[in-house]
């Protein structure tokens, strides 16, 4: 499958050594080369990984599903051996992309005089500053259960509050007389000026065990995709200040 030009300049920019599946990967299963080095990378630079067992110096279906998992990636299409040309392209911008942030998280650590002599920058300071409101945001959303229900007790008050002043009613009217408001309002509506309810039966129990469980999983995955958003975010802003760096250091010398 053909790459995007931005995603093989990446590649290239990340030291990949050889030409197979830089700019086109015609690996219809694994292993590919390319993702087996991005895993090695990884392993060498990023985090601690699990470590692939019994596989040698390549990258099979359930070590890149380990490695995934290990990395909370959102991809949720590693449900077979087989695995398309599409879904190779995706996982590989995502590796791209973890092996770009981590890079840039090594080079700070290795080199920790850039970020103290002379003091920061007006640009640095924004770049610092951006990252922190997003991650800050993003972690504000990734509660607890016991948070997620004060979260939900805040938004119920703040609907319930909302319905009063709509109806005109006191914030000391109980629910019941809210309820006669309501449908006496609903009564008056012009023939058609309501549609029908899209769910005309009630949930068991067990149905709503079901919705429970769905809502988790959306929320796994929002959580895994912020924190996705994040890091990628965290790229941009460090490449663009280390540009300018390397400008600023070329120009002096």
């Amino acid at each position: 499958m053909e790459r995007s030009i931005a995603t093989a300049s990446a590649i290239k920019a990340l030291g990949y050594p050889g030409g197979r599946c830089l700019a086109e990967c015609r690996c219809d299963e694994l292993p590919c080369p390319l993702l087996t080095w991005l895993s090695a990378e990884l392993r060498t630079t990023g985090p601690p990984l699990r470590e692939s067992v019994g596989t040698g110096n390549v990258l099979l279906v359930g070590e890149l599903r380990d490695l995934l998992s290990d990395m909370c990636s959102p991809l949720t299409e590693l449900t077979s051996e087989v695995l398309e040309p599409s879904v190779l392209n995706k996982v590989t911008e995502f590796l791209v992309s973890e092996l770009q942030a981590a890079r840039v998280i090594k080079h700070k650590e290795l080199h920790p005089e850039e970020n103290t002599t002379g003091g920061e920058s007006e640009k640095d300071q924004r770049v610092e500053d951006a990252s922190r409101e997003l991650t800050e945001f993003c972690e504000e959303h990734e509660d607890d259960d016991a948070s997620d229900k004060d979260r939900r007790n805040a938004e119920m008050q703040a609907e319930w509050i909302l319905v009063l002043r709509c109806l005109d009613m006191d914030a000391s009217s109980q629910f019941a007389d809210v309820l006669s408001e309501v449908e006496s309002r609903l009564a008056r509506l012009p023939c058609g000026g309501m549609m029908d309810p899209l769910l005309n039966t009630s949930l068991s129990s067990e149905q709503w065990m079901q919705v429970k469980e769905i809502n988790q999983l959306l929320s796994k995955d929002y959580r895994c995709r912020c924190q996705m958003m994040i890091k990628r975010f965290q790229v941009t802003l460090e490449s663009f200040a280390w540009g300018e760096k390397q400008k600023t250091g070329s120009v002096h010398h």
